[in-house]
């Protein structure tokens, strides 16, 4: 159950766009899932990327997690949040530290897109060639720290 915040969709778009790497046949074949609060996102702002008979959809009651959150997310990433929660198998897919950090405390598997393509490299979808530009592209565009790209660049240098 692979569920992907907006956000971390617009970077794959644009991953794809810029000819580095094109993530959207290999996303179609995962276990996609959305949330009615992620689609109202997705229509608006990836209406011609997204193939939307490739989602799962689910129901969520977003009072829970909206109680023990004081951060400022909206409802699309509570949704989101809500999601990875009732469901243990969920991987959730997001760029936004806030929801990130939210994920880690419900201990639900969770990773930035940038970890997500390790994971790819370590299953053999995808090459290191193509993780370290699409890495060091994120880092261009300033979604990872260097701090962070530094670790990341080890771990991929570290994958047999």
């Amino acid at each position: 159950m692979l569920i992907i915040d907006t956000c971390s969709w617009f970077k794959i778009r644009h991953l794809k766009e810029i000819n580095l790497l094109d993530l959207l046949p290999i996303m179609n074949q995962s276990d996609l899932w959305s949330t009615h609060e992620l689609l109202v996102e997705y229509h608006h702002f990836l209406e011609e990327f997204l193939d939307f008979s490739k989602f799962s959809i689910l129901s969520v009651n977003l009072t829970f997690v909206r109680d023990y959150t004081e951060e400022e997310l909206d409802d699309a990433d509570l949704s989101l949040l809500e999601f990875g929660r009732r469901n243990p198998q969920a991987v959730v897919i997001s760029d936004d530290e806030d929801a990130l950090m939210i994920c880690k405390f419900f201990k639900i598997r969770c990773f930035q897109l940038s970890e997500f393509l390790l994971f790819l490299v370590n299953q053999d979808i995808i090459s290191k060639r193509e993780a370290y530009h699409s890495i060091r592209q994120l880092r261009d565009w300033n979604n990872i720290g260097k701090q962070h790209f530094k670790s990341l660049k080890h771990q991929l240098q570290e994958i047999k």
